[in-house]
């Protein structure tokens, strides 16, 4: 996944909508990858984690569309996610 930083999804958790800063959590995530414990990273990689990008290409440069997110809304990544905005 390539959201924008600033791309954000809205995801219904428990019934309530919930906005989730999916590009910052991505970003930063990945800056900060040598400060995750081992049990987080495996469930990151399950998720399937894109740690660096493409060969040849830049995380920013090729932006995915808005679209992309209302397919992954079911994903384990959308559930994944707002556990851990909440730590």
């Amino acid at each position: 996944m390539r959201p924008a930083r600033k791309h954000n999804e809205r995801l219904d958790v428990d019934g309530e909508a919930v906005d989730i800063k999916l590009g910052t959590f991505l970003d930063n995530t990945r800056r900060r990858a040598d400060k995750l414990t081992p049990d987080r990273r495996a469930e990151l990689d399950q998720l399937g984690m894109r740690w660096q990008p493409e060969h040849g290409r830049q995380w920013d440069r090729h932006p995915q569309p808005a679209s992309w997110g209302a397919a992954a809304a079911g994903s384990r990544l959308a559930c994944a996610v707002p556990r851990c905005q909440s730590r």
